[in-house]
């Protein structure tokens, strides 16, 4: 076999190309190029090889951007890429040779699966996450992420090993004016149904075009349909651009945890500075979500699926990719993404300890001043009794006439046992003395006053006395 083919028609099995490559079978065909199984002549290992269809190879546009894919993905250099390893030319056209895989793509697994378990969902969703972000790190854009460009492998003994491939529309940022002389404004490059709206408007799109687009694999993931259909090329993009998708938990009848339906609805922003800015951020909410999703018994997600492989964050550094040179923007606060079910009920349930704490507080609070104030009553009343038992206020007697001289001997005694009557018995009335050595003659006596301690008079004495005469007259 030769070397030489024609770049119309389809090669035949056995022929060599560029004396390296032995043809061994068709595996498909693509927009640009057929993509055949080829074993190397003297290694004897199995690659894919890609050639560019006849129809593009006869225009420098189209042989620069097949130059472009096998470029982008060679530079990149993650495991999740597809690797690209050899480029060459024949007589009218061009390939490159890549990694032969075994597997199935991603669109075939959800015609068979979909709505995919919540397990197998995110350690696919996290492997795509780290291959776009190691492409958005080298400033690599895909710009054509749907499910037919990611293939599952079985690779080490783990299933469902993801490899992105055909960066055929990438756009490198920082490859001089590459980009710019690739796609001019105005041109639409990929598929509607995963095409970001400012890519459906002609305008020039960054790296979170593609962050748009792993948002309506997600959805097709969770749902078993793209966020946006139509029966028209046009139909698609007008719904890309002015309609709001529905939640996906709305179009499948499979549980959706709400911290997964957050994500997808993030990345499904119509601004891209509502967006996740980053692969990294998505990948890191993505984690979150599964974590809440595993503690939630929902055996539509998890039963007799693994579990999820955790996310481990990748440093990746996003270069500007902006029409014009000069860093990124940082757009508003996106909303935070809804909080698992069991942090939401964490969170009312200290609302309500809160409230019950509150209320058995302010009860304590009011026994205890009752209770002082029970307290204070008893004295008040006491010192009201000992109020009423001291009798009215003491007045002050006017000091009593001086008796004459004859009768002043009597009187000490008469004042001194009146005395201590008024002290033994505050309500006893002192007793009359009367001397006896005084005349026969009856002797007037002044009108008794009652004692200032003595408080009320007794019932033997009377205001009403007669008062006896005194022999020795005034």
């Amino acid at each position: 076999m030769t070397s030489e083919m024609s770049a119309t028609a389809d090669i035949s099995v056995g022929t060599i190309l560029d004396d390296r490559y032995v043809i061994v079978r068709k595996l498909g065909q693509g927009g640009m190029g057929t993509v055949y199984l080829a074993q190397h002549a003297i290694i004897e290992k199995l690659v894919a090889i890609k050639i560019l269809s006849g129809d593009f190879a006869s225009k420098t546009e189209s042989m620069q951007r097949f130059l472009q894919e096998a470029r982008a993905a060679a530079r990149i250099g993650q495991e999740n890429i597809v690797e690209v390893f050899d480029f060459g030319e024949t007589e009218d056209s061009v390939y490159f040779a890549m990694e032969y895989l075994e597997g199935k793509d991603l669109a075939q697994v959800i015609r068979e699966a979909a709505p995919l378990p919540l397990g197998r969902l995110c350690r696919i969703m996290v492997q795509i996450c780290r291959a776009l972000g190691a492409a958005h790190g080298k400033g690599i854009i895909h710009r054509d992420l749907k499910p037919e460009n990611i293939f599952l492998i079985e690779k080490d003994e783990r299933d469902d090993f993801v490899k992105v491939l055909d960066f055929g529309i990438a756009k490198i940022t920082d490859d001089g004016n590459t980009g710019e002389r690739l796609t001019r404004a105005g041109m639409i490059f990929g598929t509607p149904e995963y095409m970001a709206p400012e890519q459906a408007s002609g305008d020039a799109p960054d790296h979170r075009a593609d962050i748009y687009a792993l948002g309506c694999i997600l959805y097709e993931l969770l749902t078993g349909t793209p966020p946006f259909v139509g029966d028209s090329f046009m139909k698609v993009l007008t719904r890309q651009m002015l309609e709001a998708p529905k939640p996906p938990s709305q179009q499948t009848s499979v549980p959706i945890p709400m911290g997964l339906e957050s994500v997808c609805l993030i990345a499904l922003e119509k601004a891209p500075e509502r967006r996740f800015q980053s692969m990294q951020e998505l990948l890191l909410a993505l984690e979150a979500a599964s974590m809440a999703g595993e503690t939630q018994e929902d055996p539509g997600y998890l039963s007799g699926e693994a579990t999820v492989v955790r996310a481990r964050p990748v440093p990746v550094s996003v270069p500007p990719v902006t029409s014009q040179p000069g860093p990124v923007q940082p757009g508003p606060v996106r909303p935070a993404v809804a909080a698992p079910p069991r942090t939401v009920w964490l969170h009312w349930m200290t609302h309500v300890s809160a409230a019950v704490a509150l209320s058995a507080m302010t009860a304590v609070l009011i026994l205890v001043h009752r209770s002082d104030m029970n307290g204070k009553k008893p004295e008040a009343v006491q010192a009201s009794q000992q109020e009423q038992t001291r009798g009215p206020p003491v007045v002050p007697q006017e000091p009593p006439e001086p008796a004459p001289p004859a009768l002043q001997q009597e009187k000490e005694p008469e004042s001194a046992t009146a005395h201590q009557a008024s002290q033994a018995s505050p309500l006893s009335v002192p007793p009359l003395r009367i001397a006896t050595d005084l005349p026969s003659a009856p002797v007037p006596l002044t009108k008794h006053r009652r004692s200032a301690r003595s408080g009320k008079a007794s019932s033997g004495s009377t205001e009403a006395e007669s008062d006896l005469k005194n022999p020795f007259g005034p």
